[in-house]
């Protein structure tokens, strides 16, 4: 008998915070689900009980941002017995555990959505560092960071800020900052827009050669997000193919290729590494019957040897 109540015990332990899909609310170190024990608002201290039972204190201030049913909210919306997720730091002069955001699992996952995902959204105001926006059918509002290094892009053209109004629809590219606000990184009219303004942001680019011209070290790439970019290459660009260095003469139209890329003042791209991508068979991949001698393999592919 008491065996059997061990295991019932075990099996009604309950489950870590998680988001509307179920994923548990973040691995980050720096992150912490689980009670409210203690908020002792007069000294700014909060005391998290874990799931495991292990209780700790972190320091609350001025500069905590609260979310609420993916709403900024205040501290006075959090009550003792409160299931939160909090975000925090340990200060480099005394170790205290300092809190940067303190929220509930729902908006903690929504939030996390907002750092990586482009996002729809309908402008409220722009003003000189924000851009106000309401997102989905809940019309939930958030504001973004802007800054001189934002991108805009209307009607296929990089414009400036002053191009969107208020009420327009906007596709937003963000990034995370280390002090929990989101930054624009682009703003277009289009998700194509969007995935092409992120696309000319990265390090690398992955697409198609349309022209090769060797002697002007040009190519003329298709990218994945359906924009056409002009690369300069050097002497020293380095080419790589299934692990192992070639020749610049490799480079042919129609090759698939990831280029590693340098953005230069004025807008200039240079590839300092591009590699020429080969075709894989997937591990999971279901065996098909081998091809005849005289079959064409797929254009834009080179098969190592």
């Amino acid at each position: 008998m008491s065996l059997l109540r061990v295991r019932i015990s075990r099996r009604r332990r309950l489950p870590a915070p998680t988001g509307a899909s179920g994923s548990a609310v973040s691995k980050s170190p720096n992150v912490k689900s689980g009670e409210i024990a203690v908020l002792d608002t007069a000294a700014d201290l909060l005391t998290l009980r874990e799931r495991s039972g292990k209780t700790s204190v972190y320091v609350l201030s001025a500069k905590t941002h609260y979310n609420r049913n993916k709403r900024a909210a205040q501290l006075s919306d959090f009550k003792v017995g409160s299931s939160v997720v909090l975000h925090f730091r340990k200060s480099r002069s005394d170790g205290a555990l300092l809190v940067s955001e303190l929220d509930d699992a729902v908006s903690w996952m929504w939030l996390a959505a907002m750092r990586k995902t482009t996002t729809a959204a309908i402008v409220k105001l722009i003003t000189d560092d924000t851009l106000s926006v309401t997102i989905g059918p809940e019309n939930i509002p958030l504001d973004y960071t802007i800054s001189e290094k934002t991108r805009w892009e209307k009607g296929g053209k990089e414009v400036d800020s002053t191009a969107f109004k208020p009420a327009e629809r906007v596709f937003v590219v963000p990034r995370s900052l280390p002090s929990g606000s989101i930054m624009a990184r682009a703003v277009a009219d289009t998700t194509a827009g969007a995935a092409q303004e992120k696309e000319r942001m990265a390090a690398s680019v992955h697409g198609t050669i349309l022209k090769v011209e060797m002697a002007a070290h040009k190519l003329t790439v298709k990218t994945a997000a359906a924009d056409t970019r002009n690369l300069a290459f050097t002497d020293e660009t380095e080419v790589v193919l299934a692990g192992k260095n070639v020749p610049l003469a490799t480079l042919k139209t129609g090759l698939h290729i990831s280029a590693r890329v340098r953005h230069e003042p004025g807008g200039d791209e240079e590839a300092w590494r591009i590699t020429i991508e080969t075709s894989r068979r997937p591990s999971t991949a279901k065996k098909t019957p081998a091809t005849s001698a005289g079959a064409a393999r797929p254009t834009g592919v080179i098969k190592p040897n």
